[in-house]
């Protein structure tokens, strides 16, 4: 049986943390990994625990890449670290049937035991808490909830403040993914407005080459015949 910390685990907590993650805006579809890294701090706050990660998985899902990674002891994040799924075939496949893995031994549990001689044991983490972060359907990445030292019994409030983030999370990406769009969309019309307008240039251009070169022709015409004048009277002298 795992051992319980005496932690706060009160649902007005919780709440008062689900409702600063929900206050924080995103601007842009950069600003996504700010986000990420606010909802891992205010995670590793409200549930004590000292490591709080924020994994995506990468197109093809062969890796997970750390977006961020929340140090509680220290107050510090790091990101970038990546995961190959292939060495956790049975955790990833739990990510897309469970609405949260629960392990309160991590090193024992079905779902997490495979990373454990490669993950788990050299961080000492004993327990995790991890909600999927879902997308059109498909697990997107996950928020992972690192207990390190010995193993940890969550509560049940635990697991629905979890889970309310990875929802929280879900929609920030989804937002991202709109603004991402939406700036390309304007990109584009900036575009198709920048070739409108060299278009029209390249009209006006051809329109005054085209006037230019009736002028030219003209003053040509005229040159040759002023020439031709001089040649007759020149004869006639």
């Amino acid at each position: 049986m795992g051992t319980t910390e005496a932690r706060p685990g009160l649902r007005g907590g919780f709440e008062e943390a689900r409702l600063r993650l929900a206050r924080v805006t995103l601007e842009s579809a950069d600003a996504l990994e700010r986000v990420a890294a606010q909802a891992a701090t205010i995670c590793a706050d409200a549930l004590s625990v000292e490591r709080v990660g924020v994994w995506i998985f990468q197109p093809g899902g062969e890796q997970l890449v750390c977006k961020q990674l929340f140090t509680r002891s220290t107050r510090t994040a790091t990101a970038g670290d990546i995961l190959p799924t292939r060495s956790f075939p049975t955790y990833c496949r739990a990510l897309t049937e469970r609405r949260a893995i629960v392990a309160d031994d991590a090193r024992t549990h079905p779902d997490t035991c495979e990373l454990g001689p490669s993950y788990l044991e050299p961080l000492g983490i004993g327990a995790m808490l991890d909600a999927p972060v879902f997308r059109g359907g498909q697990v997107y990445g996950v928020i992972c909830h690192e207990h390190v030292g010995p193993a940890r019994a969550w509560t049940q409030a635990e697991v629905e403040f979890a889970s309310a983030v990875a929802e929280v999370m879900a929609a920030a990406c989804e937002q991202a993914e709109r603004l991402r769009l939406e700036d390309q969309l304007r990109a584009q019309a900036m575009l198709l407005t920048e070739l409108r307008r060299l278009e029209q240039l390249r009209t006006v251009v051809m329109a005054v080459a085209h006037d230019f070169g009736n002028v030219l022709n003209g003053v040509v015409a005229a040159s040759v015949k002023l020439d031709r004048a001089g040649q007759v009277e020149a004869a006639r002298a």
